[in-house]
């Protein structure tokens, strides 16, 4: 504001001259002089910018919900721009009347995948396009969350990368849970789309029923009717949307209702099928927009069955508030005592190479959910007594450390080795040096999934 306020003195400005909707775009000149930082959205920048004029600096917020078609215009009035955006949080909405189109243009003029309109956005076009040749910087400090709440999207899908730096309210936790009894409570709406779940509804307005002050509070669903019910039932003072309309938001508390009566609840269109409510992008947009509390509102099938991301979402609460979790005899990977012995532990060559191929695998990702260590004593991740030895490499969950796999190099009868059924307590592949040895990985992860 102290830069903009110099330059207005700075430069020679008629403040007597009144500029109208109907006016200012023929005398531009004079009215960016004035007002030298205008702020529109892609879909407008180009219709109330002045004939022919070009700013010198164009700054596209949220990026990947800008779809091609505004932001190429938009580009087109600007002598340089940035792009500020997050992948890992909500793609554009595509307009699936311009499908055909974009893909008949695709074949006509051999337009490039990156370029294509349908599925994509500025920021993801531009990162295909220009991969690392154009100056790319992340954003890894974190100012908004509490520490508890921002370290589950860390985790999960920033790779650790974020620093948070909010200041701590030295509260205990920030995390809640709530779970409605019953299955099936979700019901279709009767007199259009989609669907709500009245008892997520009852456990909401209970909660807000013992707070002294709710003026800065959302419940965000992914489901529009959940909303248009909640907005009716809710007290005056709590915001209720969608996670999408929420983006680029935030609350001080922020309750997220999932509504589905289970977590495979999909949308499909004629070539992909995508979760919705388990979807990673929406799930790490709820999350984080919440400031000091965070709560899941969901049920049981849920709680009790969901795999992905909602499933490690779920993992990361009940060991944040101590709930109880059935893993049978499997322990914790006890990831920090391993930390200093895996940065210096030399490997055999042919233990790069299968290091080497579990990562490549562990990189997509519908796998993103899990890590891998090597050379871990299986005491140290099966409560058995007298077993003395140590599994070549380990597949963990990486936001509650559970051992969800072990690989093993040779063709040694993993009895003999280990002294008990292993495959009985956990799921067990031999890697062999075979070509085909990342498609065998891949089959045997997505059974995990």
């Amino acid at each position: 504001m102290y830069c903009l306020k110099s330059h207005l003195k700075a430069i020679d400005v008629s403040l007597d001259k009144t500029f109208t909707p109907e006016n200012y775009r023929k005398n531009f000149t004079s009215f960016i002089k004035r007002f030298p930082i205008l702020t529109s959205s892609t879909y407008s920048l180009t219709t109330c910018t002045g004939f022919n004029y070009t700013y010198d600096y164009l700054i596209i917020d949220e990026a990947s919900q800008v779809n091609m078609g505004s932001a190429v215009l938009s580009f087109s009035k600007a002598k340089a721009v940035t792009v500020v955006g997050d992948l890992k949080q909500l793609p554009q909405i595509d307009n699936d009347m311009l499908k055909q189109m974009d893909k008949d243009l695709q074949r006509k003029y051999i337009i490039p995948k990156g370029f294509n309109y349908y599925g994509n956005n500025i920021l993801k076009a531009l990162k295909t396009h220009f991969n690392n040749t154009v100056p790319s910087t992340l954003l890894c400090e974190h100012y908004r969350c509490q520490a508890d709440i921002i370290r589950f999207s860390n985790l999960r899908f920033y790779e650790g990368r974020l620093v948070c730096l909010t200041k701590s309210d030295n509260e205990t936790s920030h995390l809640k849970l709530f779970v409605a009894e019953g299955c099936n409570n979700a019901i279709k709406n009767s007199i259009g789309t989609g669907f709500y779940n009245e008892k997520e509804i009852q456990l909401i307005k209970q909660d807000l029923e013992q707070k002294t002050e709710i003026s800065d509070i959302a419940v965000i669903s992914p489901y529009r009717c959940q909303v248009n019910k909640l907005q009716k039932s809710l007290p005056e003072g709590v915001d209720s949307d969608t996670i999408h309309k929420f983006q680029g938001r935030e609350k001080e508390e922020v309750y997220f209702s999932t509504v589905a009566n289970n977590a495979d609840d999909y949308m499909k269109n004629e070539e992909l099928i995508t979760h919705f409510v388990n979807n990673e992008n929406l799930l790490n947009v709820a999350i984080t927009r919440a400031k000091k509390q965070f709560t899941l509102v969901t049920c049981n099938n849920i709680y009790a069955n969901a795999k992905g991301c909602l499933g490690d979402l779920l993992s990361y609460l009940k060991l944040q508030l101590r709930l109880k979790r059935e893993w049978g005899k499997v322990k914790p990977y006890p990831e920090f005592f391993y930390k200093d012995y895996l940065e210096n532990h030399q490997l055999s060559d042919k233990e790069k190479d299968a290091l080497t191929i579990l990562n490549k695998v562990l990189e997509e990702k519908r796998y993103s959910s899990y890590a891998v260590a090597y050379h871990v004593a299986l005491s140290d991740i099966i409560d058995l007594e007298d077993i003395h030895t140590f599994v070549s490499f380990l597949l963990y969950n990486k936001i509650d450390k559970r051992p969800v796999m072990i690989f093993e190099l040779d063709k040694e009868n993993p009895e003999t080795k280990y002294q008990i059924n292993i495959n009985s307590v956990i799921s067990y592949l031999t890697i062999k040096d075979e070509k085909d040895e990342e498609k065998l990985i891949r089959k045997a992860l997505d059974e995990l999934i």
